[in-house]
C-alpha cells in the first residue's frame, strides 16, 4: 500500500510537469509511473484499478508512438499492453486478454524481425507464452500449443545458440508448458 501512495505522488508531480508546464518530453516518464502504479495495484489484487492505470499509460504511449512518431517507445507501448493483458487474464476476461497479447506480439514481432531488435526477442517469447496460457484457459488447446511452441523456439535459440544463460528458467517454464499442453490437454483452471 505504501508503494501505491508513492507512485501516486510521482504521478502527480509528473502529470503537473507534463500537463501544466508543457514538459511533453516527460510524458513517457509519466506513463512509466502509471504502469508502475498498475503493477503495484495488481500485486495487491486490485485488478480493476490496475486495468484502468494500464489503459491510461497505453493511451499516453500510443499517442507518443503513433501521433508524435516516437518509434523508440514502441517496446514501452508493447510492455504496457502486455501488462494490461495479464491483468485482464487474472480477471478472467480472456478474450480481451488475448486481444491485448495479440497487439503486443504484433509490435514486438515487428521490432524483433523487421527492425532487428534481437534484444527484445525474450519479450516476444513472453507475450507468446502469456497468449498460450490465455488460449488454454479458453479451451483452445491447438492455438495455445502453437503460441507456446513459438515461444519455446525463440527461447531455445536465445539460450542455446546465443548463450543467454540468464533465461534458463524461462526456457524450462516454456518447455513445461509445451509438455503440459501436448500430454495433458491443457491447464486445470
Amino acid at each position: 500500500e505504501e508503494a501505491v501512495g508513492q507512485y501516486g505522488e510521482a504521478i502527480g508531480i509528473r502529470r503537473l510537469l507534463v500537463e501544466e508546464e508543457g514538459r511533453g518530453e516527460l510524458a513517457n516518464d509519466l506513463a512509466t509511473a502509471i504502469v508502475n502504479l498498475g503493477n503495484a495495484l495488481q500485486m495487491l489484487g486490485r485488478l480493476e484499478e490496475a486495468v484502468g492505470r494500464f489503459e491510461e499509460a497505453i493511451g499516453i504511449r500510443r499517442r507518443l508512438v503513433e501521433e508524435e512518431g516516437r518509434g523508440e517507445l514502441a517496446n514501452d507501448l508493447a510492455t504496457a499492453i502486455m501488462n494490461l493483458g495479464n491483468a485482464l487474464q487474472m480477471l478472467g476476461r480472456l478474450e480481451e486478454a488475448v486481444g491485448q497479447y495479440g497487439e503486443a506480439i504484433g509490435i514486438l514481432r515487428r521490432l524483433v524481425e523487421k527492425e532487428g531488435r534481437g534484444e527484445l526477442a525474450n519479450d516476444l517469447a513472453t507475450a507468446l507464452y502469456n497468449l498460450a496460457l490465455a488460449h488454454d484457459r479458453k479451451g483452445e488447446r491447438g492455438i495455445a500449443q502453437t503460441a507456446a511452441g513459438e515461444a519455446l523456439a525463440i527461447r531455445r535459440k536465445l539460450v542455446v545458440a546465443e548463450g543467454w544463460e540468464h533465461l534458463q528458467q524461462d526456457l524450462r517454464d516454456t518447455e513445461a508448458l509445451v509438455a503440459w499442453l501436448s500430454h495433458r490437454g491443457g491447464w486445470w483452471w
